[in-house]
Formats: C-alpha cells, structure tokens, sequence
C-alpha cells in the first residue's frame, strides 16, 4: 500500500518535469559562470576600484564591474570562479564596464 501512495505523489512531479524540458523552471542568458582575473584600476574619490577580466567575453566586453565585490577578493592579480547575474547599463552616463551581480565566487588555488 505504501508503494502506491509514493507513485501517487510522484507522478504529478514526473509529469510537471517532463513536460517542461527542463528541471530548472526557467532559463535567464544574463546570468554567467566564468573564470577571470581580478584587476584594480584605480582610486575614485577615494575609492578603490576593481574589476574582473573575464576569460570569455560577454555582451562585446570581457572587463565586469562587480557591484557586490566581498572585500576578500579585493586582490589585484587573484584568478577567480564566479557565477553572477549581468546588469543592463543605463544609456546615459554611459558604462564602462559591463555591470555584475555576484551570487559566487571563489579563488582558483596556485596563482
């Protein structure tokens, strides 16, 4: 009897997901997943500036301003993994650098 009972609950699932293509309920091009360098450019009003240089390019940039960069990685030179969602720049002022929000990120050992 119990055998039923879990096949009676599992098969509105299988039927939901299999009927989509795809365990993820939808799929969202801005978000990437990526390797780069961190790079610090300069001071901005007192501010530090970092970029990532990432290793593929996304929207005809590879330079991506971090908005929600941890301060542990604030390292210029450090290799990172991260995974983040890509921000449309508003037209005006225009951006330099294509901008991120970070949901990942992690050092790649040995650089």
């Amino acid at each position: 009897m119990k055998f039923l009972k879990y096949i009676s609950c599992l098969y509105p699932a299988l039927l939901i997901f299999s009927c989509s293509g795809s365990i993820l309920p939808f799929e969202d091009a801005n978000i990437i997943n990526c390797t780069g360098t961190i790079t610090y450019v300069s001071d901005i009003q007192d501010q530090a500036t970092y970029y990532i240089h990432s290793d593929i390019t996304y929207q005809g940039t590879d330079h991506l301003y971090p908005t929600n960069l941890p301060e542990a990685y604030k390292i210029d030179k450090m290799r990172v993994v991260f995974s983040g969602k890509l921000i449309e720049c508003p037209p005006d002022p225009p951006c330099y650098a294509q901008q991120i929000k970070l949901s990942a990120m992690k050092a790649i050992n040995g650089n």
